[in-house]
C-alpha cells in the first residue's frame, strides 16, 4: 500500500517524505549485505511508492527477473523538477535481496555502470531500454506549452522532447536492421549467382564428354569395321579363293 494519496500529484519535493530525498536514510534489512551502489543510482527500501508510481503510469505487466517502471530520479527532486517531467529512469531490483536501485538515465551523466551483482549486459539492458521505450511511446501524452496544465495533467503532459532519444533508437535500430537485410539478401544472390556459373560449367563439361564419346564411339565402329574385312580377306585366302576375286567379292580395288 503506498504512502501516498492516489489523486496527490508527485510535481513537487513537498510530496515527498524527507528519508525519501535523502538517499543516506535509505537502509537496507539488518539480516541483508549492503551492495556497492555508484553515485548514478539512488537506493529506496519503499516499494510501495514504486508501485504507487507504476500504478499513476499504467506501466505494462512487469518482467518477473528486472522489475521496471517509471521514477523520479533524486536528481530531479534535489533541483525541484516535477516528476512528470523526469520520465527518464528505470528502476531495478535485485533479485537476491529484493532492493531497487534506480538507475539514472540523464544523457549528462549515463554510463554503462549496473548493479554489481546483477551483472546485466549491454545486451540485456539495450532490451530494457527498447521495452520502456516502447511504454513510453504507447503513453505518449498531449503537447500543451502550459506548466501548471503539466502539473494537473499528470503523465499526459510530458513534453515530447523527452522522447528524442527513444525515438531516434528506434529509428536507428530500423536502419540498422535494413542494413543487416541488404546485406544477407547480397550475400544470397553471390551464393545464388555462384551456384548458377557451377552449374552452367557443370552442363558445359558434360557436353564435351559426350561430344568426345561420341567420337571414341565411331572411331572404335570404323576400326571394328577394317577389321572385319581384313579377316574375311584372310579366311578366304586360306580357303584357296585368289585375291582379284577377293577384292572383287568385297569391292576394293586395291589388294592388300
Amino acid at each position: 500500500m503506498s504512502q501516498f494519496h492516489p489523486d496527490v500529484a508527485f510535481n513537487a519535493p513537498a510530496h515527498y517524505a524527507e528519508e525519501d530525498l535523502d538517499a543516506t536514510r535509505q537502509q537496507v534489512q539488518p539480516q541483508q549485505q549492503q551492495q556497492p551502489v555508484s553515485h548514478e543510482y539512488y537506493k529506496v527500501d519503499k516499494p510501495s511508492y514504486v508501485w504507487s508510481v507504476i500504478h499513476k503510469l499504467k506501466t505494462p505487466q512487469l518482467n518477473k527477473r528486472q522489475k521496471m517502471c517509471y521514477y523520479v530520479c533524486i536528481q530531479c527532486i534535489q533541483d525541484n523538477v516535477p516528476w512528470q517531467d523526469c520520465l527518464v529512469n528505470l528502476v531495478k531490483q535485485n533479485p537476491s535481496n529484493g532492493t531497487l536501485h534506480i538507475k539514472n538515465r540523464h544523457p549528462a551523466i549515463w554510463n554503462d555502470h549496473v548493479d554489481a551483482q546483477a551483472h546485466i549486459e549491454k545486451k540485456e539492458k539495450a532490451k530494457l531500454d527498447i521495452a520502456a521505450g516502447s511504454s513510453r511511446k504507447r503513453a505518449r501524452p498531449f503537447v500543451t506549452d502550459s506548466p501548471d496544465l503539466a502539473r494537473e495533467s499528470g503523465p499526459s503532459s510530458v513534453a515530447p522532447k523527452q522522447y528524442a532519444d527513444d525515438i531516434s533508437n528506434a529509428d536507428r535500430e530500423k536502419i540498422d536492421l535494413q542494413r543487416q537485410d541488404m546485406l544477407m539478401r547480397s550475400e544470397i544472390d553471390k551464393q545464388r549467382l555462384a551456384l548458377e556459373r557451377r552449374r552452367d560449367e557443370r552442363e558445359e563439361r558434360l557436353f564435351e564428354l559426350q561430344q568426345r564419346l561420341l567420337i571414341a564411339q565411331a572411331k572404335e565402329s570404323e576400326f571394328n569395321l577394317k577389321a572385319s574385312r581384313l579377316r574375311l580377306k584372310v579366311d578366304m585366302a586360306n580357303m584357296g579363293v585368289t585375291m582379284t576375286d577377293v577384292n572383287a567379292a568385297l569391292g576394293d580395288e586395291v589388294s592388300i
